[in-house]
This record gives structure tokens, C-alpha cells and sequence, in this order.
């Protein structure tokens, strides 16, 4: 059993909700018995139920392997299970997975009473509705009301159609660090927005960026209207990487070149 996430809130009943019923790829067949090419379906197991018609290229991730990944992970360096509350949730009968892990303990303040938590999220279909996705990274409590920050929710992460681009591997690596050095991110996360973001630092942002990653990634940095700090450009890119960007290999190629950018804005 899990606990339910509510973000706005403190932690509430151990719950699950819904069941993830046992899936696999079949063949396609017409009526005559003859092999429908290029396509397969996702099936229920203990009803041979078609979830979805998917193409050949499409990666069946299964979700309680999906789950499995991030609690190994969490289990591993996140501390004591009772410390970290998450809301699973299958909906459509099972063909649809959303999940949220929160790490309380690790919280910190931010900037006046802007509070920073880890938080990761998980998402993933059997019918095509939801692209998997894994978001690594912190969320701004600001009072009441919930606004994300920390790298555009997402300091690391992916979005990804099924088709078989996933970086697990990745994936683990990448949660591990950001929890293991949340202080360090903190400490950054302070000196951005300490610093204004102006012209000149929009300019060592855009220029190299137009250059080395190409226009269209230029596109998506934040102006410099004189309101904004280098947290907010940070986060615009940040999120714009893993919410816009085609390819998993694109996204994870534009976050280490941002990181490793604003990096140099501060120091």
C-alpha cells in the first residue's frame, strides 16, 4: 500500500488506487487469419482485453516495472519508505499510470517563505494517452497555492513515446544525484535568483546556445524585460527541455547544457 500525494497538503491515509492488470504485445489478425503488418495490440492478460493497437516500433514499459525502477532508487537513497509518501493511481481499468513521490524530510527554504521539495513524477499508458514520462526535481510551495519551480519542476527527467529511446539507466543515475546532493542544488538554486537577468547574461545564454544546440532551442529563452532573475530563465529552458523537445536524447543533451550554463552565469 502507498500513501496519497497531495501536494497542497499534509500526507493523508495509505492508499492505492485502482490495479495494474498484467499486460503483453499480440499479433493482429483479419478475419481470413492473415497477419496485420506494422501493428500490434497491448492485451490484458487475464481477459484478453485490447487495451490499445499500437505500431511494431512501440516498447511495451510495463507499469509496475516502471514503479519498480523508481522505488528501487528511492529505497536506495531517498531514506526510510515511511519518509517519502506517493500516490499511485490506475485509471481506465488499469491502461493508465500516474504517480508522485514527495520527500518531506529533504525539504528546504528557498527565499522567504518559498519552500523547495523533491518530488518525482511517473506517468505511462497502455492506450496512447500518456507519453511514459519520469519529471525528477522540486516544487515551490509559495503559501497556499502551488507553484513549480526548481528547473521547471524538473531538473532532470524525460518524455518519451514508446518506442524504445528510454534511458532507464539514465534515469536511475540522474535521481540518484539529485537527491543525494539536494543541498548543493539548494545553495545553486539561491545564487540564481540573487542574480538579475539582464541583457548581458541573456546574450551568454542565447548566443552560444543559437550556436552549439541551434535556433530553435534559442527561441525558448527567456527575454530580458528587466522583472525576470537567472531561477526564472533557468526554469523557462528547463521545462520548455523536458515538456517540448522531440527526443529523449534531445532533451538530456539540452539540460546538461543549461546546467552547466547557468552555471557559469553565477560563479
Amino acid at each position: 500500500m502507498r500513501q496519497v500525494v497531495d501536494l497542497n497538503q499534509p500526507l493523508r491515509e495509505t492508499a492505492l488506487v485502482g490495479q495494474a492488470p498484467d499486460v503483453e504485445l499480440r499479433r493482429l489478425y483479419l478475419d481470413g487469419g492473415q497477419d496485420v503488418p506494422g501493428s500490434r495490440a497491448v492485451v490484458r492478460v487475464d481477459t484478453g482485453e485490447a487495451l490499445a493497437v499500437v505500431s511494431d516500433q512501440y516498447r511495451l514499459v510495463k507499469h509496475n516495472e516502471l514503479l519498480a525502477l523508481i522505488d528501487g532508487v528511492i529505497d536506495k537513497v531517498g531514506g526510510s519508505t515511511s519518509k517519502v509518501p506517493r500516490g499511485v493511481y490506475f485509471e481506465k481499468g488499469g491502461a493508465k499510470l500516474r504517480a508522485l513521490y514527495k520527500f518531506p524530510h529533504l525539504t528546504q527554504t528557498l527565499e522567504g517563505t518559498d519552500t523547495l521539495c523533491p518530488l518525482v513524477s511517473v506517468a505511462n499508458s497502455y492506450d496512447g494517452t500518456t507519453r511514459v514520462a519520469v519529471g525528477i526535481g522540486a516544487f515551490r510551495f509559495v503559501c497556499t497555492n502551488l507553484a513549480i519551480g526548481g528547473g521547471g519542476a524538473f531538473a532532470s527527467g524525460f518524455r518519451s513515446l514508446h518506442k524504445g529511446e528510454i534511458s532507464f539507466e539514465r534515469v536511475k543515475e540522474d535521481l540518484e544525484s539529485y537527491l543525494n546532493q539536494f543541498d548543493h542544488i539548494i545553495k545553486l538554486y539561491r545564487k540564481f535568483l540573487a542574480f538579475p537577468w539582464n541583457q548581458p547574461r541573456y546574450e551568454q545564454v542565447v548566443e552560444p546556445l543559437r550556436k552549439e544546440l541551434g535556433e530553435r532551442h534559442a527561441t525558448h529563452v527567456l527575454g530580458a524585460d528587466g522583472k525576470a532573475n537567472v531561477f526564472d530563465a533557468y526554469n523557462t529552458l528547463t521545462r520548455y527541455a523536458t515538456h517540448d523537445t522531440r527526443s529523449v536524447a534531445t532533451a538530456f543533451r539540452l539540460l546538461d547544457w543549461v546546467n552547466r550554463k547557468f552555471q557559469e552565469l553565477v560563479n
